[in-house]
């Protein structure tokens, strides 16, 4: 591999890396790659007579989950450059969106070639276009597009028709407790899992410089003198004349609600259900209550087996459209004909005979579920997402 430095800046706040360590279960992490540059000063041909070298821009997102990582290859941009002068690409682009913190850890792998095969450009400008540059999700119907692009771009790199210029992997490590080194991406060059201290997965700008023939010097730059500005690196208010690569790593809190999914149409067909107490006789009350909440279990059963979610947030949503089911039922059922249960009544007492058991907030009362699901819905809210209403 060729020497690289891995440097972690801030993105806002304290430069303490420990405040923005990424814990395991703690949210959804999404990654840009913000910008990438490449110089070189040609071969000894190219500096006598002048030149240019056609390069490729390739990046890799590894979702490692125990024996199962999942990969995104992309190719982020292929260009004719001059030789001599720094070439930049203003990437700004989603590599991964919101992957659940619940992997072991993220891997970053970057590779920037100088290609020497005329065979390989047509392949390359096909997957140059935004139809091909799948971010990584783990959402079914993604995944499969993802795997197919990702096995077309490592088949056109598996030769020799390629010279790299920068080739990078940082390994970021999530843990349910602080890392024990400061959780800093470790500083360093050409160390295989470097960028500090730790080798923890932080939020915030991941920055990857590499050792070319143009700059042998890494051990040489202060990370303090570094600044990113929009989508150039700086080094003591000059730009950086080096081939590097920059990452906008962030994590959120919350996902929201994918009105798109299936298990968002069946909550939304138990609320339907419930319009039915309108024109229903009062025999069919109960029976037309147990087949909304049947559709919510069966919400349930799908929104377990999405793998976009954390447990913590399947457990908010199953609150919220409980809480929103239970209150159409009780709001109908008073227009029809008074109170139906009090705030006081366990989630259990409420549900069909067997389904308790398989909810595990079952004992809780209701006036608790439905204040956790109005804290679910003002923290979507605040942060702009989908509440699947």
């Amino acid at each position: 591999m060729l020497g690289t430095r891995r440097i972690w800046k801030s993105a806002a706040g304290t430069d303490d890396a420990a405040a923005h360590q990424i814990r395991k279960m703690s949210g959804y992490v999404s990654i840009v790659l913000q910008a990438a540059q490449y110089h070189t000063s040609g071969n000894w041909w190219q500096r006598r007579f002048g030149g240019s070298d056609r390069i490729t821009l390739k990046s890799e997102v590894i979702h490692q989950h125990g024996n199962n990582p999942v990969t995104a290859a992309t190719i982020q941009d292929t260009s004719r450059i001059r030789v001599g002068h720094p070439f930049h690409l203003p990437i700004g682009r989603n590599i991964a969106v919101k992957l659940p913190a619940d992997a072991d850890g993220l891997e970053l792998r970057a590779e920037i070639a100088a290609i020497q095969s005329d065979g390989l450009q047509a392949a390359l400008d096909m997957l140059n276009s935004d139809e091909f540059r799948k971010p990584l999700q783990l959402a079914p119907a993604a995944l499969g597009e993802i795997v197919t692009v990702t096995r077309l771009v490592k088949k056109l790199f598996s030769g020799d028709a390629a010279t790299k210029r920068l080739e990078a992997t940082y390994s970021g490590i999530l843990s349910q407790g602080p890392d024990a080194n400061g959780g800093a991406p470790a500083t360093g060059a050409a160390a295989p899992n470097s960028a500090g201290a730790g080798n923890a997965l932080c939020s915030g700008w991941l920055i990857l410089i590499s050792a070319s023939d143009d700059n042998d010097r890494l051990d040489q730059i202060e990370d303090t003198k570094l600044t990113v500005e929009g989508d150039q690196l700086r080094y003591d208010g000059k730009s950086v004349p080096y081939t590097y690569v920059i990452y906008r790593i962030s994590l959120d809190p919350h996902r929201g609600v994918n009105s798109q999914a299936t298990w968002c149409h069946r909550y939304r067909e138990a609320l339907s259900k419930l319009d039915k107490l309108y024109i229903a006789g009062t025999k069919r009350k109960g029976q037309i209550k147990g087949e909304a909440l049947n559709l919510w279990g069966q919400g349930n059963a799908l929104l377990e087996t999405d793998p976009e979610y954390l447990a913590s947030e399947r457990d908010k949503i199953k609150k919220d459209y409980l809480s929103q089911i239970l209150k159409r039922y009780q709001d109908r059922l008073e227009e029809l004909s008074g109170p139906a249960f009090g705030g006081n009544t366990r989630i259990g007492s409420l549900l069909p005979p067997g389904m308790a058991a398989s909810v595990n907030f079952a004992d809780l009362r209701l006036v608790d579920v439905t204040g956790e699901a109005e804290q679910y819905r003002k923290a979507l809210q605040q942060e702009g997402l989908e509440m699947g209403l």
